[in-house]
């Protein structure tokens, strides 16, 4: 027996969780239901009169109505769900709206509706200007809800650069330079200043005017140099700046193409030069868990209560990724190797130092650039593993050279056809540079 005492509430409860599974009929005749003894009871029906209809069942007869027309609180109820999913399914059409007006309006479109919202908020100040008031009207609360998405696919072509900014937005390159130039970005005095403002018109080309709160550091300065390389032949006029819409062919703004951007995530270009390395998996893993300091040098174990007392088995200092790869006494050895090799200044003190070197390359000698560091630390981390876990140490520093051909050697199948005698010339210079270097030690 199912008791119906509360008709209303079982409709609610019942659109409420969307169940369609299996439904609920009452038969019903007209005039209301009657019992045994012939009296009409009202609209509600007795426990006999009740029929259960599940997946299968026989559909409704005529003579059967549905719970939602028995009384009227019944239809009230109903009227009240239906109108909570509309205006469900009005916000959304209005957040669509204001993406699509959002944008347009960003685009300095043209019209009453334009004219309103430039009259109202805007006056003559940008978008995302900081003084723009962020509350206002039903409409304007949704773009200012959902603005900063444009700037994920929104692309300027600068020309007088009043309305760009220098580190937010799209105007260079592959995207924001704020995301691909990170150290600069973290230190600059002024992250909201426009082009207009950033370059010096009277000065020589390639002149510009950006303030930093402190002096650089080492991959800062590559960093540097690699911006300025970049945006040295801007060209501009007295024309406003144009903005289109890159995620989309037509540059047309569509709310699947916002969707799917945001759903990408950032590019992270070196992670991009992990996984492209033409190395073992696993090298690639060793070398992503490098990056993110998660390798299980003495510092991460004695964190986690493990046998170690946190010190490099060499030197005795704090023993962590940077001190592994880069500072320990092997590590430097090593990188004064590389500066020999390549003939360089790269001293580089941590990964972040190295990878802010890697940028400033591009072609095939970045990919070899890659290849070779893996190379030389997978050696190191072999060479520590084997001193901190069994004591051994190698009987010659200039065995980590030799260590380090030998992986190069091994994955130089990997490496594409074309790019191998590149990496040849490579693995020639360090086999010349461990025979002198074994040479000067004896």
């Amino acid at each position: 027996m199912v008791s119906l005492c509360a008709p209303a509430v079982w409709v609610a409860l019942c659109g409420a969780r969307g169940w369609s599974g299996s439904t609920m009929q009452v038969a019903v005749p007209k005039g209301g239901a009657r019992d045994g003894m012939g009296a009409t009871q009202g609209p509600f029906p007795s426990a006999g009169n009740m029929q259960m209809q599940g997946r299968g069942a026989s559909p409704r007869t005529p003579g059967q109505q549905s719970l939602g027309a028995i009384s009227g609180k019944t239809t009230l109820d109903v009227t009240l769900l239906k109108q909570l999913e509309y205006q469900n399914i009005e916000t959304m059409e209005e957040e669509d709206l204001g993406k699509r007006k959002g944008l347009q309006l960003y685009q300095n479109a043209e019209g009453l509706w334009a004219d309103l919202i430039r009259a109202k908020y805007l006056g003559d100040r940008d978008l995302f200007d900081k003084e723009v008031p962020v509350r206002g009207s039903q409409f304007w609360n949704a773009i200012q809800k959902i603005k900063w998405h444009f700037k994920l696919g929104a692309r300027h072509k600068v020309r007088n650069g009043k309305r760009t900014y220098f580190w937010l937005d799209w105007w260079s390159g592959s995207g924001p330079l704020r995301a691909r130039f990170p150290r600069l970005y973290s230190c600059c005095d002024q992250p909201f200043i426009t082009v207009d403002a950033a370059k010096v018109r009277d000065g020589p080309p390639g002149a510009w005017r950006i303030r930093f709160r402190r002096q650089f550091s080492l991959a800062e300065t590559v960093e540097w140099d690699n911006l300025c390389r970049e945006i040295q032949d801007l060209p501009t006029d007295d024309q406003p700046d144009v903005v289109s819409w890159s995620l989309e062919p037509s540059g047309v703004f569509s709310a699947k193409s916002v969707y799917y951007g945001l759903t990408q995530g950032a590019s992270v270009s070196h992670f991009r030069d992990v996984w492209r390395a033409r190395v073992p998996p696993k090298i690639k893993v060793f070398l992503w868990q490098l990056i993110r300091g998660k390798l299980p040098s003495s510092e991460q174990v004695a964190k986690r209560q493990g046998p170690s007392n946190g010190r490099c088995s060499l030197c005795g200092e704090v023993e962590d990724c940077n001190h592994i790869f880069f500072t320990c006494h092997m590590a430097g050895f090593m990188w004064a190797g590389v500066r020999e090799l390549l003939h360089c200044e790269w001293n580089p003190g941590g990964i972040g130092d190295f990878i802010a070197l890697a940028q400033g390359i591009s072609g095939p000698l970045r990919s070899l650039v890659w290849f070779t560091f893996a190379a030389m630390s997978w050696s190191l981390w072999n060479i520590r593993n084997k001193l901190t876990i069994e004591g051994k140490l190698i009987n010659n520093p200039t065995d980590a050279f030799y260590h380090m051909m030998l992986h190069m050697q091994s994955w130089r199948v990997l490496v594409r056809r074309r790019d191998r005698a590149l990496l040849d010339e490579a693995l020639e210079a360090v086999r010349l540079l461990h025979a002198r270097s074994r040479a000067g030690g004896e």
